[in-house]
């Protein structure tokens, strides 16, 4: 079953800070939808960083990365942003043709759940502002434990140029 708001607060309070994957919280395949909208297949998202670089290398060895914040609000309001990285190595052959890439896109999803009821975030435009004054951060906290929510998948790429 998918977290929704109630599951995320409950272990802010009950779950001692363990670390969760989106896996563990049935919200994967929402979020890797999000991503490729978001970054990853959008226009002049990552994947158009790919094909520029592979334009650049021509022949031989890949790598490209990039990192950045998104908005994962709209699958579940607790979840707020998050951090995606995502790295894409593979290789590049130019023929007759033009040229061909092959290749696997890792994409990392880290966020930390803190500030159940978005005070800090509210006033500071971010839940871990370092803005914030600590008597803040405990009265947002009100006695839980901040936890991670992770993630990590691979899509393979591949296309000609």
């Amino acid at each position: 079953m998918a977290w929704g708001n109630r599951e995320f607060i409950e272990h802010y309070y009950n779950g001692a800070g363990a670390a969760k994957t989106l896996t563990d919280i049935g919200l994967l395949e929402k979020v890797k939808k999000v991503a490729s909208e978001t970054a990853i297949d959008r226009p002049g998202g990552f994947k158009d960083q790919i094909r520029t670089e592979v334009i650049a290398v021509k022949e031989g060895l890949v790598n490209v990365t990039f990192e950045n914040a998104y908005d994962f609000g709209g699958i579940v309001a607790s979840m707020g942003g998050g951090a995606l990285r995502a790295t894409f190595e593979g290789t590049s052959q130019n023929t007759k043709d033009g040229l061909i890439f092959d290749g696997n896109i890792l994409v990392a999803y880290t966020d930390k759940f803190e500030d159940p009821a978005d005070l800090i975030e509210l006033l500071f435009g971010s839940s871990s502002s370092k803005s914030a004054p600590d008597w803040l951060k405990a009265l947002a906290g009100g006695g839980g434990t901040p936890y991670a929510v992770t993630d990590t998948w691979v899509e393979p790429f591949s296309g000609s140029l």
